[in-house]
C-alpha cells in the first residue's frame, strides 16, 4: 500500500512538471508574441499587393496531407521608408480547411487600402490580425490541465497520506494507553 501511494505521490509531482513545463512552452512560444502584437505593434495603412494560400505538406511517406493559411503580401511606410510583406497574423497555423483561407484570401484584392500593425523594433515584420490564435488557448488549456491534475492528486495523497497516519497513531494510542 504504501508503495502504491509513494507511485501515485511520484506520478502527480510528475504531471505537475509536465504541466507546469507545457504551460511555460505555450506562454513563451505562443502567447507573448501574439500578446506583443496586441499591445506594441503600431498601426499604419497598407495597399494589397497580391494574395496566395500558402500550403505544407505534413505527414510521412505517401500520407503527405495539405494544409492551407492565407498569406497577403502588402506595402506600407514608416518613417519614410516602404517595406512590402507576404503576411496574415502572427500565429502562421496552416489548416486543412481551404476553402475558410480562399474566404479570407478573397477579402483581400490588390489594391486595396487596409489597416495592419508593424512590429517597431523590426518594421519589416507586420500583420494584418491581431489576437490570440485558438491553437495559443488549446495549448494553454492542456498545460493547465495536466498541472490542475497533478495539483489534484497531490493534494489527494497528502490528505489521503495524512489521514492514514492520523487513524494510525489513534489506533496505537487506543491500544497502547501509555
Amino acid at each position: 500500500m504504501a508503495g502504491q501511494r509513494g507511485a501515485g505521490l511520484c506520478g502527480s509531482i510528475v504531471l505537475m512538471f509536465v504541466g507546469a513545463g507545457f504551460l511555460s512552452v505555450s506562454y513563451f512560444l505562443l502567447y507573448l508574441p501574439e500578446r506583443r502584437g496586441l499591445v506594441a505593434y503600431v498601426e499604419t495603412t497598407a495597399t494589397v499587393l497580391d494574395g496566395r494560400i500558402g500550403e505544407s505538406r505534413g505527414g510521412s511517406g505517401n500520407n503527405r496531407t495539405p494544409t492551407y493559411r492565407p498569406e497577403i503580401h502588402i506595402q506600407y511606410t514608416v518613417a519614410g521608408k516602404q517595406y512590402d510583406t507576404w503576411t496574415y497574423d502572427m500565429a502562421g497555423i496552416y489548416s486543412s480547411d481551404r476553402e475558410s483561407k480562399q474566404t479570407i484570401l478573397d477579402q483581400f484584392h490588390p489594391g486595396k487600402q487596409v489597416a495592419c500593425w508593424y512590429d517597431p523594433e523590426n518594421p519589416g515584420a507586420a500583420i494584418l490580425v491581431r489576437g490570440h490564435s485558438w491553437l495559443t488557448w488549446i495549448f494553454l488549456g492542456i498545460g493547465a490541465l495536466i498541472f490542475l491534475l497533478g495539483s489534484a492528486g497531490l493534494l489527494w495523497y497528502l490528505v489521503l497520506g495524512g489521514i492514514i497516519v492520523a487513524l494510525a497513531m489513534q489506533s496505537r494510542k487506543n491500544r497502547d494507553p501509555s
